[in-house]
C-alpha cells in the first residue's frame, strides 16, 4: 500500500501561515542586520575619530561627496561639494590634486607622502587613494585615506639634527644572512663624525666586509658582536683595534629592530695609551729597581697624554 502525504491547504481568503512566518523571520533578520550595521559604523567612527586619520570620497570633478574626521581644525561638512583648491593653499592643493587625478585617470592605487601648510604650520601626511567604480566598473571618482604623520616627521628631524651634531661616529647597519647565517652587514646611514673618524666618504650602500679593507675598524670580534646584537637585540660594548694596533675604537652597539644594528663609535686611542703608560709607571714603582730617568720619562709621557685629553674634553 502506498501512503501519500497530503498538505492541508489554507481556506481561500485565509493568510498562509508559512508566508507570515517567513515574512516575520525576514523582518527580524533585517532588524538584526541594521543593528549590526549601526554598531559597525559606530565602532568605525570611534576608531578613527581619535586617530590622526581622514577618510574621504570625491566625484570625477574631485569635489568631496563624503569625508570623515577632516583635519586640522575643519568640520567635515565644510568640505562637501568643494575641491582641494577651495580648502588648501594653491601649491598644496595642486600637489594633492595631481595624486588624485593619477588614481582617477589611470585607474590605479596611489600611495605617497605629501604635506600641506595649514594655520601657520606644515603638516605631513601618508596619503593613499584609489578609483571608485560603479556596478558596471566605470570610474566615478576616488576614495582614500590620509594619515597625519607630522609628529613622526618632526621626531625624525630632531633625531637627524642630533645625529648630524653628535660628537661620536654613528652608523646604522643591516644584517645580511645566508641560509640563516650572518655573513655581512650593509651600511645604511652614517653621520659626519663617522666620515671624519674612518676617512670613508661613500660608505652608505656598501658592505662592511668591503670597507674593512680600508681603515674602517673591522675584526672577527666586532662582526660577531654586531651579529649577536642584531639577532638578539641585547646591547653590547667593546673596544677594537685597527690600523695594525695604532688606533683603538670603542664601539657601543644596540638594535632598533631585529636584523639591524646601530654602532656608536669613539676614538679611545689616547685613553688606552694613557692607561698603558700609567700601568708601566705603577709596575716600575712596584719593582723599585728602575733608574730615576726611566721613571721620569714615563711620568712625562703620562702628563702629555693627560694634557691632550683635558684639551679634547674642554
Amino acid at each position: 500500500m502506498v501512503h501519500r502525504a497530503h498538505h492541508a491547504l489554507p481556506h481561500p481568503g485565509q493568510p498562509h501561515r508559512w508566508r507570515g512566518d517567513h515574512l516575520h523571520r525576514h523582518q527580524r533578520l533585517k532588524k538584526t542586520l541594521e543593528r549590526a550595521l549601526r554598531l559597525s559604523d559606530e565602532r568605525f567612527r570611534i576608531a578613527i575619530e581619535h586617530a590622526p586619520l581622514t577618510v574621504f570620497s570625491q566625484d570625477r570633478e574631485l569635489r568631496y561627496t563624503w569625508v570623515h574626521n577632516l583635519r586640522p581644525q575643519l568640520r567635515s561638512g565644510d568640505a562637501i561639494g568643494k575641491t582641494d583648491a577651495d580648502l588648501l593653499p594653491p601649491e598644496d592643493a595642486a600637489r594633492l590634486t595631481a595624486l588624485k587625478r593619477q588614481a582617477l585617470e589611470q585607474g590605479v592605487s596611489v600611495h605617497s607622502e605629501t604635506s600641506a601648510h595649514l594655520h601657520g604650520a606644515t603638516h605631513y601626511y601618508d596619503f593613499f587613494a584609489e578609483p571608485t567604480r560603479d556596478h558596471a566598473g566605470a570610474i566615478i571618482g576616488v576614495s582614500g585615506i590620509t594619515w597625519e604623520i607630522t609628529e613622526q616627521k618632526r621626531a625624525e628631524s630632531r633625531f637627524r639634527q642630533l645625529l648630524e651634531h653628535s660628537l661620536n661616529a654613528v652608523a646604522c647597519h643591516q644584517l645580511i644572512l645566508d641560509d640563516g647565517v650572518a655573513r655581512d652587514f650593509l651600511v645604511l646611514e652614517v653621520n659626519p663624525k663617522f666620515t671624519e673618524l674612518t676617512g670613508l666618504q661613500d660608505a652608505v650602500g656598501k658592505r662592511q666586509s668591503a670597507l674593512a679593507k680600508s681603515i674602517y675598524p673591522f675584526s672577527a670580534d666586532l662582526f660577531a658582536a654586531c651579529a649577536c646584537v642584531a639577532i638578539t637585540g641585547k646591547p653590547e660594548r667593546l673596544d677594537v683595534s685597527c690600523n695594525n694596533g695604532a688606533q683603538w675604537i670603542s664601539c657601543a652597539l644596540y638594535s632598533p629592530e631585529p636584523g639591524y644594528v646601530i654602532s656608536v663609535m669613539e676614538d679611545v686611542t689616547e685613553r688606552r695609551q694613557l692607561a698603558d703608560t700609567l700601568s708601566q709607571a705603577l709596575a716600575v714603582l712596584k719593582r723599585g729597581s728602575a733608574p730615576g730617568a726611566a721613571l721620569q720619562q714615563i711620568v712625562q709621557e703620562a702628563q702629555v697624554l693627560l694634557v691632550r685629553r683635558t684639551h679634547q674634553e674642554s
